[in-house]
C-alpha cells in the first residue's frame, strides 16, 4: 500500500519495546519523524516527543503509547531453565509451546516456553489452564552458570512473532497494540511534512502505558495541551463467538471508533464525527461508561482537565502474538487526523 510506509511499520513491530524497555522501538520513532518535525526530543521517562509549529495556537497533544506487554525473567533453576513473571496484560493461558527472544546485554537470546507434559498433569482427567509458575523457558542451556552467561534476572522478553501480510488489507503482528497508534502519529507528520500548520502539534509517543499509563503523566503535565488526541486500538466483534452484547459492534476494515464515555470530551468527539464526515472517512462509535484503559483516562484529568478524544483502529485478538488489523483503518486514522489538524483553529476550538 503505498498511502504508508509499510516498511517502516514492519521494522517497527519486530522491534522488542516491553513496558519499560521501549527504547530500541523509542529511537526508531524519534528517527523516523525527525525529518518531518521542527523538533524532536526525549524525556526523563523515555516518551519521545516530537513537534511541529510549537509555538502555535491551540497546542495539541497527539499521544499513542510505544510500549507492548511482555515478560521478565525472575528465576533461573540450577538445571538452566528460566522462569519468569508477566509484563503488562499477558495472559499465561495462551504461553505454551511460544517461542521467545531475551533481550539480554549481550543480545538476543532465544528460547521456547514449555510445561510438564499433558500427561504428567492430568488431575481428575482435567487440563487445569496455566499459572506462570508452571511455565518456564528453554534456551538449550548445560545449567545455571552457562544460562546466565547470556541472561540476567530482570532482562525482557517478547514473544518471537513478526509482521506478515495476510488477505487483502489484513496484516498480523505482536504489539500493534500499540505502536500502530505510534506510527499513526508518524505517518501524520509526513503526511503534513510540507504544509504550513496553525496549532502547535505534539505527537508524543508514551512509554509504559501497559503498566498503568505511568509515563504520559509527566508529559501531558509539562507540555500543558489546550486539548489532546489519543490514537488506540480497540477490540473488533467481528469473529465467531463474539459478544457484541458486551463490546458493541466493532469490524475491521469499516473506519476509525470513537468513543462515547465520562473522559471523552463531546465536543471534541463532534468534531472529529464531522470532519470524518467531510473526509468521507467511515466510523463508528462504542460506549465506554468509565475510564477508557488508555492514556485519555490520565491526560483528561491532568492539571485542571484537558479536553481529549480518542480514535481508535479496530484489532482482532488483543494482547496475543498475532494481533490483526486492516491496512484499511489505519489509513482512515491518518486521513482524520491530518484533516483535523487542518482544520484546527482559534475559531472551532473545543473549549471544554
Amino acid at each position: 500500500m503505498d498511502l504508508i510506509n509499510l516498511e517502516f511499520l514492519e521494522r517497527f513491530l519486530n522491534t522488542p519495546s516491553p513496558s519499560g524497555f521501549e527504547q530500541p522501538a523509542q529511537q526508531l520513532f524519534a528517527e523516523y519523524v525527525a525529518p518531518y518535525a521542527d523538533r524532536v526530543e526525549k524525556d526523563v521517562h523515555g516518551n519521545v516527543i516530537a513537534a511541529r509549529h510549537p509555538e502555535g495556537r491551540p497546542r495539541l497533544l497527539l499521544a499513542a503509547h510505544g510500549d507492548e506487554i511482555g515478560l521478565m525473567i525472575n528465576y533461573i533453576t540450577e538445571e538452566g531453565f528460566l522462569y519468569f513473571v508477566p509484563i503488562g496484560g499477558t495472559s499465561s493461558y495462551r504461553l505454551e509451546g511460544m517461542r521467545v527472544l531475551i533481550h539480554g546485554a549481550k543480545g538476543p537470546v532465544s528460547g521456547v516456553i514449555a510445561r510438564k507434559p499433558l500427561a504428567q498433569r492430568l488431575e481428575n482427567n482435567q487440563d487445569k489452564p496455566a499459572r506462570f509458575q508452571d511455565l518456564w523457558i528453554d534456551i538449550g542451556a548445560k545449567d545455571r552458570q552457562d544460562a546466565a552467561s547470556v541472561v540476567k534476572v530482570g532482562d525482557p522478553a517478547t514473544l518471537n512473532s513478526s509482521f506478515q501480510r495476510l488477505r487483502h488489507q489484513f496484516v498480523v503482528a505482536r504489539g500493534f497494540d500499540d505502536r500502530l497508534g505510534v506510527f499513526v502519529l508518524a505517518e501524520t507528520f509526513r503526511y503534513l511534512q510540507a504544509e504550513k500548520v496553525a496549532p502547535a502539534v505534539f505527537a508524543v509517543s508514551t512509554v509504559q502505558e501497559e503498566v498503568g499509563s505511568r509515563g504520559v503523566w509527566g508529559v501531558a503535565y509539562r507540555l500543558q495541551p489546550d486539548l489532546a488526541l489519543v490514537v488506540e486500538v480497540e477490540g473488533a466483534s467481528d469473529f465467531p463467538e463474539a459478544d457484541k452484547r458486551l463490546t458493541g459492534e466493532v469490524h475491521l476494515g469499516q473506519g476509525v471508533g470513537f468513543n462515547r464515555g465520562s473522559n471523552i470530551n463531546p465536543r471534541i468527539n463532534e468534531l472529529l464525527m464531522k470532519t470524518a464526515d467531510e473526509e468521507k472517512i467511515p466510523w463508528h462509535v462504542t460506549a465506554v461508561a468509565g475510564p477508557t484503559p488508555t492514556d485519555a483516562s490520565v491526560i483528561h484529568i491532568i492539571r485542571e482537565g484537558i479536553p481529549c478524544g480518542l480514535v481508535r483502529i479496530p484489532l482482532r485478538y488483543m494482547h496475543t502474538p498475532s494481533e490483526i488489523v486492516s491496512l484499511d483503518d489505519v489509513v482512515s486514522a491518518i486521513r482524520l487526523l491530518t484533516a483535523f489538524i487542518r482544520r484546527l483553529g482559534k475559531e472551532n476550538f473545543p473549549q471544554g
